[in-house]
């Protein structure tokens, strides 16, 4: 038995946010529950600073998967938020009596209803839009203490339904909750303030620390904008839309081809570049003219990283790190065959998981795909011995898992497995934050090189890439230097992926996401039901480019006497995964199917009485005659015989006329 968890309360509050167009953050819990060693060590404001790096979510909301992955690594996360122009929303921290005394003197008692929450140390937050240009976070003080503080960007405050280190919620007061009045304009006397200078007497910094000047850009992204700072913004007014959209389209061109970027990264260089335009492009034309770039330029990716940047300063205002002077690359390269040596296909679990290649497992939730791979991990870590007893490697196995706990959940299921632990490792963060495909693959490798690992899980992938899903480029960008790191380092690299919702038969198309996460996968294997018992489930496979199909294979999910679910294998089946797919049958499908095997089992019994009367020799057209008055179809009546083992003889009479008739065969 599988039990479901229950999705913790603030990451469901910061996927709400998040929806809300909010930057939601995860801060670390109330009481430091589960919080690393370093974190517990500096932090003094336990329940409100950020558990991870947030720097990047002042500058973009954060990814949903990211949410998830950050309450996947501790589930006791409070909830907070990133104030500024990324949530479009500004704060006022009110502190007692002091800030409610002070609130009223600088508002003249004049409030307009926004967007309000109550804090447990007798305070309250209200939040209002965000108005045009940069705001500063200040400290407004009263007797020489702090009762008001302006949040802006660089600030970040606690979010309901988070908890206090007193026990107590943060909470929404009634009627001004996220859809229920939505936030304010910003008052003028507000903006006053927030616009001017900090002075003496209203004190900088604070508990909201202000950003880090950003690191500079990477060399692509420099000379990106050195580019685009040569080329006119492009004006869609009505009078010359063709060659506005043409010239829009140059740029797109430039940046995501030309310097090879991301369209993450090369949608704000444009949105700049076009600042100057009367009437801006809307990011949605942006993003489909990089889309169209990426799939109509026919140029090499990166044909303009060695362009002269011929003086031009970046529109960020960094200056390009030089780069040596390099000889341009040949217009083409070509190897003779005759060169290369033959090699033959290595495998981690032969016919299964190819070594040095990407493997996808899809399958939909509560099948135990996670506690099978846990299975396959246990083998590798100790006899290599696979669940088809063939023999195969064994070795180190690294693992990514976002979605179970590592000492509730995968520790105890490698011990059911009887795995070898000391050959077993998770990883948990790079430099402090959940991993990132491709972003640390870098790291990912010198990690995988010092184990020496022969099997690498990523569970699932879809919380670890750093990709639009849906997007075939996106994917096979981010996947391509995965498959390179897995040839590399000779690592079976094996990735999760949940099933769509598609009634499409052929199970090849049936994982989420691009066609392209399965189609840079080398194999691909699916999990499913038994659809003759319940209780087992089949490991089959869906595409298998290195070796012939596998046979499918049947198991169970047994639970031991610790409570903890192990994979018992039940040997093969003939169901493929194809068969295991399919839409179960109706009620008039399953009736329809009773019925034909009742008239096949009828038209054996007449056969068979026919047989034993006539010397074990049936004239074909006497039985079709018998059949048919019983009311048994062709069909129906040669399946039968089928069953009986009968064999078809030809008799050729006195007249030269020809009787086919069924016999036995010998």
């Amino acid at each position: 038995m599988i039990l479901k968890t229950q999705q913790p309360p603030c990451l469901a509050a910061a996927l709400a946010y998040r929806q809300r167009g909010w930057s939601a953050l995860a801060l670390c819990p109330h009481d430091h529950a589960g919080v690393y060693a370093a974190h517990a060590e500096h932090c003094h404001r336990p329940g409100k600073s950020p558990l991870w790096k947030w720097e990047p979510y002042q500058e973009r909301l954060p990814r949903v998967t990211e949410l998830q992955l950050f309450w996947n690594r501790n589930p006791h996360c409070n909830v907070g938020m990133a104030l500024g122009p990324v949530s479009g929303l500004i704060g006022l921290d009110i502190d007692g009596q002091a800030g409610e005394q002070l609130l009223a003197q600088l508002s003249k008692g004049q409030l307009t209803p926004t967007l309000e929450f109550t804090t447990p140390a007798g305070g309250r937050r209200l939040l209002y839009q965000h108005p045009p240009g940069p705001l500063a976070i200040k400290s407004l003080k009263s007797n020489g203490k702090e009762a008001i503080r302006i949040l802006a960007k660089g600030s970040q405050t606690v979010m309901p339904p988070s908890i206090h280190p007193t026990g107590v919620c943060y909470a929404w007061i009634p009627g001004h909750g996220p859809g229920e009045i939505q936030p304010a304009p910003c008052p003028p006397w507000l903006l006053d303030l927030a616009s001017a200078p900090v002075g003496e007497d209203q004190g900088g910094g604070g508990h909201y620390p202000a950003l880090p000047t950003p690191p500079a850009a990477s060399d692509a992204v420099h000379r990106a904008s050195a580019y685009l700072a040569k080329m006119e913004p492009c004006n869609p007014l009505p009078e010359h839309p063709m060659d506005a959209s043409t010239h829009l389209l140059k740029a797109a061109t430039a940046l995501v081809v030309g310097f090879g970027l991301a369209i993450g990264d090369a949608l704000p260089l444009l949105q700049a570049w076009d600042q100057g335009n009367p009437q801006p492009w809307p990011e949605k034309e942006l993003r489909r003219k990089c889309d169209q770039a990426l799939k109509h330029c026919s140029k090499p990716l990166g044909y303009l990283m060695h362009a002269p940047l011929n003086g031009h300063q970046p529109l960020n205002g960094h200056k390009p790190h030089p780069l040596p002077q390099m000889p341009a690359p040949p217009a083409a390269a070509s190897i003779p065959l005759s060169s290369i040596q033959k090699k033959e296909v290595e495998w981690l679990w032969p016919g299964w998981l190819p070594l040095g290649k990407m493997s996808v497992l899809d399958g939909d939730p509560d099948l135990g795909k996670s506690t099978l791979l846990l299975d396959i991990a246990a083998r590798v870590s100790t006899h290599g011995m696979m669940p088809d007893h063939k023999q195969g490697l064994a070795g180190n196995v690294l693992i990514l898992s976002a979605e179970d706990g590592i000492d509730d959940t995968i520790l105890p299921r490698l011990l059911a497995a009887e795995a070898n632990l000391d050959r077993i490792h998770c990883v948990t963060e790079i430099h402090q934050e959940p991993p990132v495909i491709p972003k640390h693959l870098k790291e990912l490798e010198a990690e995988i090189a010092a184990r020496n690992a022969r099997l690498l899980i990523i569970d699932p992938l879809m919380a670890y890439l750093a990709a639009d899903t849906r997007s075939d480029q996106e994917v096979r960008r981010a996947l391509h230097p995965l498959a390179k790191l897995a040839q590399r380092q000779r690592c079976a690299v094996v990735y999760l992926r949940h099933l769509n919702k598609s009634k499409e038969s052929k199970a090849i198309y049936r994982g989420g996401g691009s066609i392209a996460i399965i189609g840079a996968a080398r194999s691909g294997l699916l999990v499913a039901l038994d659809p003759d018992d319940a209780k087992y489930r089949i490991l089959a496979h869906t595409k298998h480019n290195l070796a012939e199909q596998q046979q499918s294979l049947r198991y169970r999910l047994e639970l031991t006497e610790h409570q903890v679910c192990r994979v018992v294998w039940e040997g093969s089946t003939s169901l493929n995964a194809d068969d295991l797919l399919q839409a179960p049958p109706t009620a008039e499908e399953k009736q329809a199917k009773e019925d034909a095997k009742g008239k096949v089992q009828l038209a054996v019994e007449i056969l068979q009485a026919m047989l034993d009367a006539h010397d074990n020799r049936i004239i074909i057209k006497h039985a079709r005659t018998e059949c048919f008055a019983a009311g048994i179809a062709q069909r129906s009546m040669n399946r039968a015989a089928t069953q009986l083992g009968l064999k078809v003889i030809q008799q050729v009479e006195q007249d030269g006329k020809r009787t086919y008739l069924w016999t036995p065969q010998p």
